[in-house]
C-alpha cells in the first residue's frame, strides 16, 4: 500500500511540465477504498499533510504544501516544510458500474480518460466532450474544470452527478445533491475523491474539420458558429492575422482509422517550433507567417475520444510546455484578442517570442464557485510557451494583467495552470472545507508563480 523513506532518503516528486517540486516523506498507492482510507488515516496519524495525486499534469500547485514553484524548484532552498505524503491514484481505475438506462456510470477517481473513453466505448458509451489532451486522470479533470471547446456540452465538471471522498478522518462522505455544485471542483482540498458519478451519452461519433482563416475577420460570425456546430475552437498562430478553426460536428457511425501521419506532422511541427525557438527565436515570426502561408485543410472522423484529442496530445506527447489560461465574457472577445497581439508585440519587444500557437475556446457558464466561467459563453485563451525557452514570466505576467483589467476584459484563472495573481476560495467552500477538514490536512496555501521563477 505504502511505499516508505527515512526522512534521510526523502525524495522529490514533480508534476508533469516540472514546473512543481514537492519533497515527499511518504508514497501510498491504494488499490481500492479500503486501503484508501487506511493509507489516510495512517499519514493523519503520523502528522503529514496530504495530496492525493492523479496524472500530475496541473501546471498550478493546487494546494501542495511544502511546495516551491518555478522551473528549476527542486534546486532552490524552500525552508522548512510539513511532513507530506502523496496518494497515488493509478490503482484506482476501475468502472464500479453503468447504468445505460440512465446514462450514469460510476468510476473510479484515478482512471485516467482514455482508458474510461476505451471501456465506455466497449459498452456503445461516450463521455460528452473532452479537453485536447487524454492522460488526465478522471478527478484531476473534473477538480479542475478542464474543458473542450462547446457551449452546448459543458466542461468535466459539469457531467459530475454524484462523488464519494475519503475525509480527513478517515470516514467514507458520499456528497449530497445539494453540494455536488460546490465540491466538484474541489482543487484537492476537501479529501481525496474516491468514486463519481458521470453523465454520458451514447456512442458517440465526430468529424473534424481544420481550416485556416483570418481571425480577426472572423470574430464577429463566430457566435452564430457556435449555434451551428457542436464544437467549434481556434489555434491563433502568433505574429500572424491568421489562425486554424476546427469545427466537430455529429455524424454516423464510421470505421475508426489511423490518422498517424497527420499525428506526426503535428509533432514535428512543434518540434520545429521548439528548435527555432531554442536556436534562432528571433527566427519565430517570420517562421509563423511562412506556416500560415502554407497551412492545408484536414479532415478527420471517428469515435469522438479520438477526435478531441488531436492537436495538443500530439504536442505534449513530444514537448514540454509553461501553460497559462484566462476565461472572460464572450462579449469581450475583440478585446481580448487585441490584448493578446499587443502582449505578443511587447514580448518581442523585450526579447521574448512566442513559440506554440495560441487556443481559443467557448463553453457554457458553470456555476461552480471556482470555475472561471461565469458568463453565459465564456470564451478562453490558453497560452503556451516551451519549456526549453526563456522568458516565460515576461510575457505570462504581462498577458494577465492586460486581461484581468476590471475596466478591460475583467478574466479569470483557470486554476490548472500557471498564474501569478491570488485567488478567493470564497467563503462558501471554505466553511465547507473547515467542516470535512478541520485540522487542515489537505489544505495548504496556494503559492504562486513569482517572476524570476522560471528561466
Amino acid at each position: 500500500m505504502s511505499e516508505r523513506n527515512e526522512p534521510s532518503s526523502k525524495r522529490d516528486w514533480k508534476n508533469w511540465a516540472h514546473t512543481v517540486c514537492i519533497e515527499v516523506e511518504e508514497l501510498y498507492r491504494p488499490k481500492g477504498l479500503d486501503e484508501l482510507k487506511t493509507a489516510v488515516a495512517d499519514a493523519v496519524a503520523k502528522g503529514q499533510k496530504l495530496r492525493a495525486i492523479g496524472s500530475g499534469h496541473s501546471w498550478s500547485a493546487l494546494g501542495l504544501p511544502g511546495i516551491r514553484v518555478g522551473r528549476k524548484s527542486c534546486d532552490r532552498a524552500a525552508g522548512p516544510q510539513p511532513k507530506t505524503a502523496l496518494i497515488f491514484t493509478d490503482d484506482l481505475n476501475k468502472v464500479l458500474s453503468i447504468d445505460r438506462d440512465r446514462k450514469r456510470v460510476w468510476v473510479e477517481a484515478g482512471i485516467k480518460l482514455n482508458q474510461l473513453s476505451e471501456k465506455l466505448f466497449a459498452d456503445r458509451l461516450s463521455l460528452p466532450n473532452m479537453g485536447d489532451i487524454d492522460r488526465q486522470s478522471i478527478a484531476g479533470a473534473v477538480s479542475t474544470d478542464t474543458h473542450g471547446s462547446s457551449i452546448k456540452a459543458g466542461s468535466m465538471s459539469q457531467i459530475v452527478t454524484g462523488m464519494t471522498l475519503v475525509t480527513a478522518d478517515g470516514a467514507i462522505y458520499d456528497v449530497p445533491a445539494k453540494e455536488i455544485e460546490l465540491v466538484r471542483i474541489s482543487l484537492g482540498r476537501l479529501g481525496v475523491i474516491y468514486a463519481l458519478e458521470l453523465a454520458v451519452v451514447d456512442a458517440l461519433y465526430l468529424d473534424h474539420r481544420r481550416t485556416t482563416i483570418d481571425f480577426s475577420t472572423e470574430i464577429p460570425h463566430i457566435r452564430d458558429m457556435l449555434d451551428r456546430h457542436r464544437n467549434l475552437e481556434y489555434w491563433y498562430l502568433p505574429y500572424t492575422e491568421r489562425a486554424d478553426r476546427l469545427s466537430r460536428d455529429e455524424i454516423g457511425e464510421v470505421d475508426e482509422r489511423s490518422y498517424w501521419r497527420l499525428n506526426l506532422q503535428t509533432r514535428l511541427g512543434a518540434q520545429l517550433l521548439d528548435f527555432v525557438g531554442r536556436r534562432f527565436p528571433h527566427r519565430l515570426p517570420g517562421l509563423f507567417r511562412w506556416l500560415a502561408k502554407r497551412r492545408r485543410d484536414e479532415y478527420r472522423e471517428g469515435p469522438s475520444h479520438k477526435i478531441f484529442p488531436t492537436v495538443a496530445q500530439a504536442t505534449v506527447d513530444s514537448l514540454k510546455t509553461y501553460t497559462m489560461e484566462y476565461q472572460f465574457d464572450f462579449a469581450k472577445l475583440d478585446e481580448a484578442y487585441r490584448e493578446l497581439r499587443d502582449s505578443i508585440a511587447a514580448a518581442k519587444d523585450a526579447g521574448v517570442y512566442v513559440s506554440l500557437p495560441i487556443h481559443i475556446r467557448f463553453i457554457p457558464q458553470n456555476e461552480s464557485p471556482h470555475s472561471p466561467a461565469r458568463w453565459p459563453v465564456t470564451a478562453s485563451f490558453s497560452v503556451n510557451l516551451s519549456a526549453n525557452h526563456k522568458g516565460v514570466d515576461t510575457w505570462f505576467i504581462d498577458l494577465e494583467q492586460r486581461l484581468t483589467r476590471r475596466d478591460g476584459v475583467g478574466a479569470r484563472a483557470h486554476l490548472g495552470k500557471m498564474y501569478y495573481r491570488e485567488i478567493d476560495l470564497g467563503p462558501e467552500f471554505e466553511s465547507l472545507r473547515a467542516r470535512l477538514d478541520p485540522n487542515g490536512v489537505f489544505n495548504n496555501p496556494q503559492p504562486l508563480y513569482q517572476e524570476g521563477s522560471n528561466p
